[in-house]
């Protein structure tokens, strides 16, 4: 502990704090967290007809346009490294 003595006999110790401001944040931002993707994730507490666990239609404009992209840059990806089994490409 470093501490230094003034003229009138006022002591002032240079101790580090710690940060508990910091720290709340930090806490409460981890709760909000927890509570929003663990504890209410009701995605995966629907399941589907089929048993998946998915509990939405699988009619996404978006999500089919990803699926379709995704599958075309690993064909190309396969295509560019000779790869033409289609057992690798799933």
């Amino acid at each position: 502990m470093n501490s230094t003595k003034l003229t009138d006999g006022t002591i002032i110790t240079n101790e580090k704090v710690f940060p508990l401001p910091e720290a709340c944040i930090f806490l409460g931002y981890t709760l909000i967290l927890i509570i929003d993707k663990v504890l209410f994730d009701t995605h995966a507490l629907f399941e589907d007809e089929d048993g998946h666990g998915h509990g939405h239609d699988h009619n996404d404009p978006a999500e089919l346009k990803l699926e379709v992209n995704i599958k075309a840059s690993m064909a190309r990806t396969a295509e560019m490294e000779g790869v033409t089994d289609p057992a690798v490409l799933k």
